[in-house]
């Protein structure tokens, strides 16, 4: 299980807010497969260490309703997710439990 150290808005506009999620651990690569499996979303990762070796693998996850992105790299130990204020009560729940289940 992975542990939320710390959430804190760190944008937030008029249609828009963007929490960080701090974790204990750096952030896996099962967080990934969790939304791979699921149809309503798209996720990109960039790997450009044959090139750069010491860059990590980015992501980016975006729900095909456009109500949530996740960005974030592996390796690091926070990622950050963008929810549209008209939906951030249905999946903020969603989204720290499945942290939790990582």
């Amino acid at each position: 299980m992975t542990e939320i150290v710390d959430r804190k808005v760190v944008h937030d506009c008029f249609y828009r807010e963007r929490f960080k999620y701090t974790l204990g651990t750096p952030v896996p690569r099962v967080l990934l497969s969790y939304f791979e499996s699921d149809e309503g979303f798209t996720v990109s990762t960039y790997d450009v260490t044959g090139i750069l070796p010491n860059s990590l693998i980015t992501f980016h996850i975006n729900h095909r309703g456009d109500e949530l992105i996740i960005a974030g790299a592996l390796g690091l130990d926070y990622f950050t997710v963008t929810y549209k204020k008209e939906s951030k009560e249905r999946w903020l729940p969603k989204i720290e439990k499945m942290i939790d289940e990582l």
